[in-house]
C-alpha cells in the first residue's frame, strides 16, 4: 500500500517539478526596450525581474562598464558586476547578458552574468 502511494506521489510530483523548472529556471530573452517595460510595471518594493538580453559590445569604458547594442539596435550602458570573464570584453563581442534594468536617465542594464555567444 505504501509503495503504491509513493509511486502515485512521484508520478504526480515529478512532472510538476519539471514544469516549474522549465518555466521559472531561465530568465526570458528580451530586448533592452522590453526589459525597461518590465521594470516600469513593478513596484519599488519588488525585486527587479531578471532577464536575458543578447547584445554586441560597442565600447568598453572599464572592466565593469561598457556600451552594448541589442538585436533591435538599441544602444545602452551596461554595468557588469559578475565574476571576472575568461577573456576581457572587446568591441564586437557577442554576449548574452543576464541581469535587470535600473531606471534613470539614461537607464542602464545591471548584468550579473555575461555569457559568450
Amino acid at each position: 500500500m505504501i509503495r503504491r502511494i509513493v509511486i502515485i506521489g512521484a508520478a504526480v510530483c515529478i512532472p510538476v517539478i519539471v514544469y516549474m523548472a522549465l518555466t521559472h529556471g531561465q530568465p526570458p530573452s528580451v530586448s533592452f526596450d522590453e526589459a525597461i517595460e518590465r521594470t516600469q510595471h513593478t513596484s519599488e518594493s519588488d525585486p527587479a525581474a531578471k532577464v536575458l538580453v543578447e547584445a554586441e559590445v560597442v565600447a568598453v569604458e572599464s572592466a565593469s562598464d561598457m556600451m552594448a547594442r541589442d538585436s533591435t539596435g538599441s544602444v545602452f550602458r551596461v554595468e557588469y558586476t559578475g565574476t571576472a570573464p575568461q577573456s576581457p570584453f572587446t568591441p564586437g563581442m557577442r554576449l548574452q547578458l543576464v541581469g535587470h534594468v535600473h531606471g534613470g536617465t539614461p537607464p542602464l542594464f545591471h548584468a550579473t552574468q555575461a555569457l559568450s555567444k
